[in-house]
Formats: structure tokens, C-alpha cells, sequence
């Protein structure tokens, strides 16, 4: 009896300094996954702040918050749950998430023991106990003060985040160049990319947009999670824009991400004006072409692969030639104006930038032999332009 009620007086004594947090809730162990998964992609890997390696549960006032920061990142969640006692917890990512891609479909039970060192997990008969982390060290989720305001359809979102994430850089040697640059004017929302051996360009009619930001540059990764994470579950996200932040909400969802500092290329400068060759094609015959073409372009010294692009009257020439290996050799009909023109591109740019088409007929302009291809959706009032810098041959 002595025992238990040393026990009692010490969770109180800590509930009331604030070091430890009683918490106590159930939840399907698919709403548990669903959530983690939603937060997951924000976990730091810096082993120098512990704390950040772990998911903040918040159990509050009938819900259950999930949230993950690396500082840079941050996503929080809401999902579905019962509160038998209010709390919160942190608990290392790494563990409890593949614990719970673990466990069978069932209603689990958390509950944070009275030294509020160790959280327990019980799901029927079974029970597991992972050490936890001071909640206080956990970092506050940052609140973004937007000088420019909008609402985007989820699809809109999608659309523009597939035409230009995958030309952003990977590298990030130049930060600037890993991000999307976001430029938004009345009326119209515009995202761009480039890692400099291509550009994409995408724009979309916007309306509701309220105050003014000139071009910011919002992470790449960023932009792509939030499309992946809308997709199909809502009618609206919500953008606010401040100096240093973007924040994006969304259904039971939030993700608020530092700007990347910089100055972005005047991509504007590099849009040919003029064209030797222009065509009209149809995107699923090119793309397969240039795919099969290209397994025969690549080798040990060049994993990407080059392929020759030849455009004569109503035919368009791929090609392919390695010495070592063999080459290939495909036609495919177009509608061309202009003269006969050719151009060497890396044939993984080429691909990506017909695969984010996703749709049936695309203009493809040579505006000569050191000259960027252009790749646009339509001639006249497109929302998609990519330029791809060719392979300058001797």
C-alpha cells in the first residue's frame, strides 16, 4: 500500500512541475500507422538533438496530434482516437513506427508509465515498452504570419508540383537550385525548377489570392510531400506565405517549412524566342521510342545515356550509338514546321519531361544544335514549358 502511494504522490508531484506527462488513449493500429506515416518524412536524423528523432503525442481534448520536426520541416496531424487520460509524450520514430507496421489490425493502448520514462503499448495479449523523451524538449510547431494568402485545389497543387519538382536539384551544394521557386501575381500561381541542364516551367489560374510576395523558394521535398499527402483528402489547401517560412493545411494536417535563402536563376532569360524545328507529337509513341532507344545508349561511362534527336519532313529520328555496345535506331511520325534540325539530349531528361506530361499530343521545338529543346503542353496559352540544355557533340 506504501508503495503505490509513493507512486501516486510522485506522478503528481511531477505532473505539477511539468517533467512528467500521464497520457492514456486507444486508437486502430491503422489510424496509428496512417498517422506516422503522415508525420514521418519531417523525423531529423541529427543524432547531436536526440529529441528530434522522435514523434511528439499529443493526447488532448478528444483527439490524438502526432508531430515531427527537423527544424527545417515540420508536419503535424491529427488522428482519430480515445483520450482516457491526456498527455504527451515523445517517443523515437524509428521504433515506433516499425512496431506498428507490425501489428495486426486491432484497437492499441498507450499508456505512459508513472516515471514517465517509457511508454506501454498493449494490443490484445501482446505488450511492448519503448523509453520516451522529455516532451518539453520538443520543439514548438512554428506558426507562419502570411504576407500572401491562398486557397488551391488539391489536383491544381498536384499538377504543378509533377511538372517541375523533378527538375529541381538534387545536389545541394547550390540550395537554391534543390528548391521550387514559387512566384505568385493576381490571378495566377507559377512554380519553377531547375538543377541548370533543365527548366521546368508551370503555371495555374488562381484566384482568392490575397497580399503579395515576390518569388520564394519553398524546398522540392517539400512541395512533393504536400501533393502526396492532399491527394484525395480534401477539397482545399490552404497557403500562407510569410519572410521565412510556408506554411500548407489541409484536412486534419499541417506542414510549415523554412524558405530557402538565395537568389533563384532569371529563368526567363533562357526561353528561346525562336525554333529551327517544331513539332507536334504524340507522347506515348516518343516516349516509348526514346525508352527502348536508350537502352542501347547507355554504358559504364555514361549511366544516363544519349540519344540523337533528327527532325526531317513528318518524321522524327531517335538514335543511339555506343560503340561498345551497339545502337539503335526508331521513326516516328510527327507534323513539322520549320527545316530539318538535330540535337544530342541526355535521354533521362527527356523521359521525365514527356512522363509529367500525362497527356495525349505535346509541341517539341530544336532551336538548333547548342540550343535548349523545348518541351511545352500546347502552343498558345500552355500552363507547362521544360527546356532541356543538349549534349554538345564535336
Amino acid at each position: 500500500m506504501m508503495i503505490v502511494k509513493s507512486i501516486t504522490l510522485t506522478s503528481m508531484q511531477g505532473w505539477i512541475e511539468g517533467k512528467v506527462r500521464l497520457m492514456q488513449f486507444l486508437c486502430t493500429t491503422n489510424d496509428l500507422v496512417s498517422g506516422l506515416q503522415t508525420v514521418g518524412k519531417a523525423v531529423s536524423s541529427r543524432a547531436s538533438l536526440p529529441i528530434l528523432t522522435g514523434i511528439l503525442f499529443d493526447a488532448g481534448a478528444g483527439r490524438l496530434g502526432l508531430t515531427a520536426s527537423d527544424l527545417d520541416v515540420s508536419i503535424e496531424t491529427t488522428v482519430p482516437a480515445s483520450i482516457v487520460e491526456p498527455g504527451r509524450s515523445v517517443i523515437p520514430a524509428r521504433y515506433i513506427t516499425e512496431l506498428a507496421r507490425k501489428l495486426p489490425p486491432a484497437d492499441v493502448r498507450f499508456t505512459t508509465e508513472p516515471d514517465g520514462g517509457s511508454v506501454k503499448i498493449e494490443v490484445g495479449r501482446a505488450e511492448y515498452r519503448i523509453n520516451t523523451m522529455d516532451p518539453d524538449e520538443f520543439p514548438a510547431f512554428p506558426e507562419c504570419k502570411g504576407k500572401a494568402e491562398l486557397e488551391i485545389s488539391p489536383d491544381t497543387f498536384s499538377g504543378l508540383a509533377r511538372l517541375s519538382t523533378f527538375a529541381a536539384a538534387t545536389d545541394e551544394s547550390r540550395p537554391f537550385l534543390s528548391g521550387v521557386l514559387m512566384e505568385i501575381s493576381p490571378g495566377e500561381l507559377t512554380m519553377v525548377a531547375t538543377d541548370t541542364f533543365r527548366l521546368s516551367i508551370a503555371h495555374a489560374k488562381q484566384d482568392g489570392i490575397t497580399g503579395e510576395m515576390g518569388g520564394v523558394i519553398v524546398p522540392a521535398k517539400v512541395i512533393s510531400e504536400v501533393a502526396r499527402l492532399s491527394g484525395g483528402l480534401c477539397q482545399t489547401i490552404k497557403v500562407a506565405i510569410d519572410d521565412t517560412q510556408i506554411g500548407f493545411s489541409f484536412e486534419f494536417t499541417r506542414v510549415t517549412a523554412r524558405l530557402i535563402e538565395g537568389k533563384f536563376p532569371n529563368y526567363r532569360l533562357v526561353i528561346p524566342d525562336h525554333y529551327l524545328a517544331r513539332m507536334r507529337v504524340s507522347v506515348k509513341p516518343l516516349l516509348e521510342a526514346v525508352d527502348r532507344v536508350s537502352v542501347l545508349a547507355k554504358n559504364d561511362a555514361d549511366a544516363i545515356g544519349q540519344v540523337r534527336l533528327y527532325a526531317c519532313e513528318g518524321v522524327l529520328v531517335i538514335t543511339a550509338n555506343t560503340p561498345d555496345l551497339g545502337g539503335a535506331r526508331e521513326e516516328i511520325q510527327v507534323s513539322r514546321e520549320g527545316r530539318d534540325a538535330e540535337v544530342v539530349l541526355r535521354a533521362r531528361y527527356l523521359l521525365e519531361a514527356l512522363k509529367a506530361l500525362e497527356q495525349e499530343d505535346a509541341v517539341l521545338d530544336i532551336t538548333g544544335a547548342g540550343s535548349p529543346v523545348c518541351v511545352r503542353d500546347r502552343l498558345e496559352g500552355g500552363s507547362y514549358t521544360h527546356l532541356i540544355m543538349p549534349v554538345v557533340t564535336d
